[in-house]
């Protein structure tokens, strides 16, 4: 029966080619963009799930709340003295470790370069994260102050194909004024990160060396003192046995124990005190369920609204391209009522037809599918540079899970696609057609109407929608900021850089490509949550009840105005010979 099926299947398929392309062309198209919004999805899920305890780690995260300002600050990361305690306090904690991410510059002979996402961290951030050594010993690691683990990409950066175990890499730094050098030894390299990682270290250097004399970072606060810096990102893993909600209920009373307020010294710095709020944040929900400020790297966070809505579109577009093949099957029922009244002379029961159809359903399904295969590979190098991803069609067979749920996708879109044609066309009555009187049923002939309007309904929703879409994307890239953008390179800007900064100004004017060069404390455009703000009260009769509003600034060089051109209400000047009275513009 099964190869009588195949063979009727098949013959048909051959008979009305231009019919069967139409119709596998038009279902491979929809399934293509299926399968690349599906491989999207699937990596943004996947964030941080290759670490072997991916399911018991946990980040603390810090809620602040200045009662002064009136502010509320939900940070991703937390003091260092923290971590100190945590874990004697909290018997659930398996592991615990601190991480701060900074960029350097190092040396390694004649070669410098400035190396972004370097991470400061504990040893125990080994024990917490999965991380595959390529050389070096692993108990050996971190034992010195001036311990340094480089990923593959720096190793080669700075040693090429050279074994770089042993050798010095000298980190500079401006420290009172001084330069300094301080030398590192390599101990081990690693595997670069995968990209669905919400950080990728270029390399890790042991937490102890900011309590180094030479260092100067923390010789006076300890890492365990250290009450006010929130500038640590602590991770932390849980035992097997542990639940991660009892952690979160012991939280109020740990930090009304053990959490202190800035000391009278720290007062005099401008340390104010805040009440503090600590969470827990499971690692998988950080790529697209983390909102939080002064994220651990700049493309840490993705937003899970974004993914529901490629699953809507992806649940259009599958709907589009089904409803396109059912129409084209019953557009062409008036073909197959006289085959489908000669098998019901002949004695075939209804149920046998239905699955004669269902079955020449899944087989175009099955060759729409390996269509679609196909066209995604060939335009995955374009998405994959539209999405700046690494997606492969080998991920979804990579998991058993992915693989069944492929397969029950192809049924799902079989059933979706032929069920309705396979009940129309088993519906004929076999006198009827065979005398010639069937006029095909007026509530089908009705169907077929609403699903084509549907059909374009459908898609020119999507076709405004992205129009509407792109219009409002140009119009925030041409939209003036109040200042002009244009011509103007951004580049970070250093304490090592401040000392000379004027010479290193009239040296790239001097280039005769730059006209100008200045400096401040942020990109005007930028967030300003930890720059320098004022709390201001006006005292106007509109404002009787002395309410308080912040105000956030920007710390300039010369020529700031001239250079980026702000469009000013009222024009004012900076003045380098007035040190004493800046001038403040608002």
């Amino acid at each position: 029966m099964l190869k009588n099926y195949f063979t009727v299947a098949l013959r048909n398929l051959l008979k009305n080619r231009i019919y069967s392309l139409i119709n596998i062309f038009g279902l491979a198209l929809g399934l293509t963009c299926c399968i690349c919004i599906a491989l999207y999805t699937l990596d943004e899920f996947s964030y941080d799930s290759f670490h072997t305890k991916a399911d018991r780690i946990y980040r603390l995260t810090t809620e602040r709340i200045e009662p002064t300002r009136k502010e509320k600050f939900k940070l991703a990361n937390t003091t260092p003295a923290i971590a100190h305690i945590f874990q004697h306090q909290f018997p659930e904690v398996e592991h615990i470790g601190r991480m701060r991410n900074y960029r350097m510059l190092f040396y390694v002979g004649e070669f410098k370069s400035f190396q972004d996402e370097i991470y400061v961290s504990d040893r125990s951030i080994f024990n917490i994260f999965d991380v595959e050594w390529v050389s070096g010993n692993k108990e050996s690691i971190f034992t010195d102050s001036t311990d340094i683990v480089l990923s593959e990409t720096m190793a080669k950066k700075y040693f090429g194909q050279s074994n770089p175990v042993g050798q010095i890499i000298q980190w500079r730094y401006s420290y009172d004024g001084t330069m300094k050098t301080l030398d590192m030894r390599v101990k081990a390299v690693y595997k670069d990160f995968p990209k669905n990682s919400h950080f990728h270290p270029a390399a890790f250097v042991n937490m102890t060396i900011f309590e180094l004399e030479s260092a100067g970072l923390y010789t006076k606060y300890k890492l365990s003192q250290a009450w006010s810096d929130h500038s640590f990102y602590t991770y932390f893993s849980l035992k097997k046995d542990a639940q991660a909600h009892t952690i979160e209920a012991k939280l109020p009373d740990f930090v009304n124990k053990f959490v202190q307020v800035p000391d009278e010294e720290q007062l005099k710095l401008g340390v104010k005190s805040s009440h503090y709020v600590l969470h827990i944040q499971k690692l998988k929900d950080i790529r697209l369920f983390s909102k939080l400020d002064t994220e651990i790297s700049a493309n840490a966070n993705g937003e899970i609204s974004t993914i529901y809505l490629y699953l809507i579109i992806n649940f259009f577009i599958l709907i589009t391209a089904c409803i396109n093949f059912i129409n084209l099957s019953t557009a062409r029922a008036s073909n197959r009522a006289k085959e489908v009244g000669i098998r019901k002379v002949v004695g075939a029961q209804r149920y046998s037809l239905i699955y004669q159809f269902l079955g020449e359903t899944l087989i175009i399904t099955l060759l729409a599918f390996i269509l679609a295969f196909s066209f995604a590979e060939l335009v995955l190098p374009m998405f994959n540079a539209f999405t700046d991803k690494s997606l492969h069609l080998s991920a979804l067979f990579s998991n058993i899970y992915y693989f069944f749920g492929l397969l029950l996708f192809i049924v799902f879109v079989s059933l979706l696609s032929g069920l309705y044609p396979a009940w129309v066309l088993s519906s004929f009555q076999p006198i009827q057609v065979l005398k010639g009187k069937w006029m095909g049923n007026p509530k089908g002939k009705t169907l077929r109407t609403v699903l084509v309007i549907s059909q374009f309904a459908i898609a020119t929703i999507m076709v405004v929608g992205t129009l509407v879409t792109y219009y409002q994307l140009n119009f925030m890239r041409n939209k003036s900021l109040g200042y002009n953008k244009e011509h103007l390179i951004n580049l970070r800007y250093y304490s090592e850089l401040k000392r000379n900064f004027d010479k290193f100004k009239a040296d790239l004017i001097d280039k005769n490509i730059i006209t100008n060069v200045t400096h401040s404390s942020r990109i005007p455009s930028d967030r300003l949550l930890d720059n320098m703000s004022y709390t201001l009260k006006p005292n106007t009769e509109k404002n009787k009840d002395k309410s308080e509003f912040i105000l956030r600034s920007l710390s300039v060089g010369d020529d700031f105005l001239k250079l980026t051109k702000f469009l000013w209400q009222q024009v004012g000047i900076l003045k380098k010979d007035k040190p004493l009275t800046p001038t403040v513009l608002l």
